[in-house]
């Protein structure tokens, strides 16, 4: 799929400040160098553009670093080529204390939360160094690290003599409240968002927000986060290392949200645990999200996650790799039209009774899964019913899975699996889940094995080819499976898992007794397929606040 990163223009009703010159794009391990060549205005300076700005107007903002955090209330246009906004200041006072080095400033309290998966996750404190990211450790940082005393104050073993210390001091970068914003052109980089929060905020009544060519990075939560806003886009941006998520959005009132053509990458460097809500996209309580041409690539979650109650989802020509979560994942949700995707080497984090799939229905209900090509996943494509006491019922119905392309790694599991652990209907000749004309790739022979399941393990396509769940159901000859991945711009090969990454097929189950300090072992040699136990945890159960 051909992209152009382009930056958009609009005509303007009035021009507040000319433009000074282009600062590039600098990614978190950037020299000092960029910040030293531009311009740091005096903090509160875009601040004041803003509020000296009549409705309607487009505000130009003059190149350099803006070390401050702004808040929109009015409709206007900011423009922002060259500009750039930090959460940070740079700290200049140091005292050596041994053989670590320790701030005479103190951070600000900070709001953290979320579910943990690293102990990283409960801080949101950041540091940086000549534009490099230090790890957060809890004392006795070394090279590279960095703590926080009893008194808030930052401790490093890196002499900061001669460098430039970034200091992550602000949880937003800007915060909108009007409708009819339009933001454009800016880079915003280190913040401490909040998780489930993002360092560019809309909030309920920032109706019609467009957001273009922005470049955001580093952040704590989210790096944006629209909430409760109707009619909002984010359009040709590029979105890195989101501590948490590239993006969040949903809420009451969120509908008609557009993210396209969109790059959103390096998703939860902060370990958040991705089963609650981290990765590269995570939307709740959304109606009419479109998500169209994005690429969405090594987050470490989901790549896109629409989940609790979204309504008509579209999710059409991404391209979505290397995520450690399934690709996209529509859970608890009704009507969601997936198509003409390309997704790869996904879910290999989760490997587990069709979790990692390239795609995934979970518990929802109206979806449509047509026309993707899909290689090298942990599993193809997975439709699972559970029951999660949904308020409209578990039953997953009218579910059609068609016309897919599914090339498999040797060490994978599923092509198409339709999945239940409850006495639902997901078997039903009434719920109408059909899955039909799909095609296959074994990367080689056709191993034995539960590669297809409607209504229990099947491990030849002949007989899936049978069922409801596998009509029109065939495999790939070598040269068609390699002209397809070739068309679509895949990797001829997929990449070596480790063995901890391969879906086991069993393993030993043991039980606990709540109050008990120990766990009794269930009779020897019973086993099940580490498949099965998978399903015990469905992840993505907690709406956002």
């Amino acid at each position: 799929m051909a992209r152009s990163w382009h930056r958009g223009r609009v005509a303007v009703p009035a021009v507040l400040l000319a433009t000074a010159a282009l600062v590039g794009w600098s990614h978190a391990g950037a020299s000092a160098a960029a910040t030293a060549a531009a311009s740091e205005p005096a903090p509160g300076t875009l601040q004041a553009l803003v509020d000296a700005a009549s409705p309607g107007a487009v505000v130009v903002v003059p190149a350099g670093v803006y070390r401050e955090e702004v808040v929109v209330g009015k409709s206007l246009t900011l423009r922002g080529d060259g500009a750039e906004i930090r959460g940070s200041d740079v700290w200049t006072e140091w005292r050596s204390d041994g053989s670590r080095w320790r701030s005479e400033l103190a951070v600000p309290p900070l709001r953290g939360g979320g579910v943990c998966r690293e102990p990283r996750c409960a801080w949101p404190e950041q540091v940086f160094l000549d534009g490099t990211p230090l790890g957060q450790v809890a004392s006795n940082p070394g090279p590279g690290q960095f703590s926080i005393d009893a008194d808030r104050r930052i401790v490093v073993a890196d002499d900061p003599d001669g460098r430039q210390v970034e200091v992550t001091v602000r949880q937003r970068w800007l915060t909108i409240q009007a409708p009819d914003v339009t933001i454009e052109g800016f880079t915003m980089r280190q913040v401490a968002s909040p998780p489930q929060h993002g360092g560019l905020q809309a909030l309920p009544g920032a109706d019609r927000l467009t957001v273009r060519s922005v470049r955001l990075s580093d952040s704590h939560g989210a790096l944006i986060s629209f909430q409760g806003v109707a009619g909002a886009s984010l359009i040709s941006s590029e979105l890195d290392r989101g501590g948490q998520l590239g993006v969040h959005a949903g809420g009451d009132g969120t509908t008609d949200l557009t993210i396209e053509d969109t790059r959103i990458e390096h998703g939860n460097t902060e370990g958040f645990d991705p089963a609650w809500e981290a990765g590269g996209l995570k939307a709740a309580l959304a109606i009419n999200l479109r998500l169209i041409d994005n690429e969405v690539g090594d987050n470490d979650g989901p790549g896109l996650w629409c989940d609790i109650d979204c309504r008509d989802l579209v999710a059409s020509g991404n391209r979505i790799h290397g995520n450690s979560g399934p690709g996209i994942m529509f859970e608890i949700s009704d009507g969601a039209s997936i198509e003409d995707n390309v997704v790869w080497e996904n879910g290999w984090g989760h490997p587990t009774w069709g979790w990692g799939a390239g795609i995934l229905v979970s518990s929802s209900t109206a979806a449509t899964v047509r026309d993707n090509l899909l290689a090298w996943n942990a599993d193809g494509i997975s439709v699972i019913s559970q029951r999660r006491n949904r308020p409209a019922g578990d039953d997953v119905r009218d579910t059609s899975v068609t016309g897919n392309t599914v090339i498999s790694d040797p060490a994978a599991g599923y092509f198409l699996a339709w999945l239940q652990d409850w006495p639902g209907p997901l078997f039903a000749g009434g719920s109408a889940n059909t899955g039909a004309d799909n095609r296959f790739w074994p990367a080689g022979a056709e191993r034995s094995g539960c590669h297809f399941e409607w209504s229990g393990c099947i491990d030849h396509v002949a007989a899936f080819e049978r069922t409801p769940g596998g009509s029109g159901s065939v495999y790939l000859s070598d040269d068609d499976a390699v002209a397809a991945l070739e068309a679509a711009g895949v990797p001829a090969e997929p990449i070596a898992h480790t063995p901890e990454e391969l879906p086991a097929r069993t393993v030993l189950v043991v039980a606990g007794m709540a109050g008990l300090a120990a766990l009794f072992a269930l009779a020897a040699g019973l086993v099940i397929r580490r498949r099965r136990m998978g399903r015990r945890r469905a992840p993505g159960l907690d709406p956002p606040p």
